[in-house]
């Protein structure tokens, strides 16, 4: 998974909420929402986390964000 070229040849991030349907919230916390959602480039099922840049900024918890995607990114699991 990365990026597509578009129509004027440069990359355009796959992950952008157009690519997605959003079927409904499975979590809620402190940052923001876990979508179920529904992938249309790969016809699958994925959570996303969605997140407030704001309210991560206004806690000062930026750093254990990027722990957090860090860590996340390494895990695979169904």
């Amino acid at each position: 998974m990365g990026a597509k070229q578009n129509k004027k040849g440069k990359e355009s991030p796959v992950f952008q909420r157009i690519n997605f349907d959003f079927l409904y919230v499975i979590g809620k916390g402190g940052f923001g929402k876990v979508w179920k959602t529904y992938s249309k480039r790969y016809k699958r099922i994925f959570a996303l986390k969605e997140m407030s840049k704001a309210k991560i900024i206004d806690k000062r918890s930026d750093k254990s964000v990027k722990y957090e995607i860090e860590l996340l990114s390494k895990i695979n699991h169904p």
